[in-house]
């Protein structure tokens, strides 16, 4: 008995947490929860002083990274003999992006591309390409992270007096390396099966360029972080922002999401732009306009996913 009802709740839990309007509301309970804490005129002021010019290289950059986002998987399936045109990996990738910013990321985002590029390869082969894809930003960023930290000392004594400091990112660090266990053991029997070809593909001195690539995708995020910085007229705090940023982009790819980065993002962003001399209504303005150039490149994959499934019949798709 005790079985059954076990398995009706995680049942109920499942059915739950697929439904969009579950996550949409605990996205929007997290940043009002934020919000909250904020002293809300400041917070109108700091929005109302962006300089909407520099929404326009926000976007440019976005498409950007959006390109290079599609590049880097194109390079590794092609590694894998996955002879896809460049466009069948954007079209893919960019189906993932708008569906990733309706659920989460990791699941949603995948799956979406899964599904996007299947008439191209065998499943075997596309799983290895979406793993490898993946992780090779994971392994840059942590790195990247890592070689920063001599640097980012006194920042961490500075950010320890507002919400994250060292302490926060050691916990950020055993959360992302238990988030790695764990789905390591889930798809064990599968990379055991393809050892040698997932071997291959992690091996730097054999295929580089899509570490190159994810060293690139960082870069243009992070100066994504500073354009918007400078919209809001804080050129000052741009040298410890840029420092600041792959750790950010860290916590965003390590913590689990409810939608899309949403919600979590914020948080972090009000805790670590602290140490740039941002206070925390600019630190969360930073992260929404952020957000906000993400989105709006992504969504147009909506289209790219009607015209998809309008035309059957096209053997590209």
């Amino acid at each position: 008995m005790n079985v059954r009802h076990e398995s009706r709740w995680r049942a109920a839990l499942q059915r739950g947490w697929a439904n969009p309007w579950l996550r949409l509301g605990l996205g929007c309970g997290l940043l009002a929860l934020l919000i909250m804490r904020m002293d809300c005129s400041a917070l109108r002021a700091v929005g109302s002083s962006f300089n909407l010019l520099y929404a326009v290289p926000m976007l440019v950059v976005s498409g950007l990274t959006l390109l290079a986002f599609a590049w880097r998987w194109c390079l590794i399936g092609r590694s894998l003999g996955l002879e896809a045109p460049f466009w069948a990996y954007l079209r893919g990738l960019w189906i993932s992006q708008a569906a990733g910013e309706l659920g989460p990321t990791l699941v949603a985002g995948e799956l979406a591309r899964f599904h996007a590029l299947s008439g191209h390869a065998d499943p075997g082969r596309l799983a290895i390409s979406q793993l490898v894809d993946r992780a090779s930003g994971q392994i840059v960023l942590l790195l990247l992270v890592a070689a920063l930290l001599p640097v980012l000392k006194p920042v961490w004594a500075e950010a320890s007096t507002h919400f994250v400091g060292a302490a926060g990112l050691v916990v950020l660090l055993i959360v992302m390396l238990l988030a790695g266990f764990v789905l390591a053991v889930r798809i064990w029997p599968f990379l055991r099966s393809h050892t040698r070809q997932i071997g291959r593909l992690f091996d730097p001195l054999r295929c580089p360029g899509h570490y190159l690539l994810s060293l690139l995708i960082q870069g243009l995020l992070v100066l994504n972080l500073l354009v918007a910085a400078l919209g809001l007229g804080r050129t000052d705090a741009l040298p410890t922002l840029a420092l600041l940023g792959p750790v950010l982009l860290l916590g965003i790819g390590s913590l689990p999401g409810v939608i899309s980065d949403w919600g979590k993002r914020e948080w972090l962003a009000v805790g670590l732009f602290g140490a740039a001399g941002l206070s925390a209504e600019q630190s969360l303005t930073l992260s929404l306009l952020y957000g906000t150039a993400h989105t709006l490149m992504a969504l147009p994959g909506l289209l790219l996913f009607r015209l998809r499934t309008g035309s059957a019949s096209d053997p590209g798709v």
